[in-house]
């Protein structure tokens, strides 16, 4: 566990990239954008850490029904918008507070500790080429 608390620079540049897009980028797309300006890192590096700050709970993993997993540095509670033509995953403004307070299902009262909400269609880009 020690290992997943001292922050690598290449973990740190990770991270950023992460925190600092709205877009949840997948890991090639995180490894194409640090590829820039450090032609040294693998993306064997980049799989590595978005992991390890995935289980730290640095960022968070969108799993969707495609076969690249997308990564959210937001860790507020929030719903998801996935776009099934271009594949983007998107913040949507739900309110889902009432969800992670408490449940009442058939079988009685349940205490939530994690939702995800996942909302698929088509985003706007997307229905403006269609146009």
């Amino acid at each position: 566990m020690e290992k997943l608390r001292r922050f690598s620079r290449q973990r740190q540049m990770v991270l950023d990239v992460v925190k600092n897009r709205t877009k949840h980028p997948t890991a090639d797309k995180v490894y194409e954008i640090l590829k820039k300006d450090h032609p040294e890192i693998s993306l064997g590096t980049v799989y590595r850490n978005l992991n390890l700050l995935s289980e730290m709970g640095e960022i968070s993993r969108v799993e969707t029904s495609s076969v690249k997993d997308h990564f959210d540095g937001n860790q507020h509670p929030h719903a998801h918008f996935v776009c099934r033509k271009c594949g983007g995953v998107f913040d949507l403004n739900l309110d889902i507070s009432q969800l992670l307070q408490s449940a009442k299902g058939v079988e009685g009262s349940f205490q939530v500790e994690d939702c995800k909400v996942l909302v698929q269609g088509v985003c706007e880009d997307c229905l403006k080429k269609e146009e």
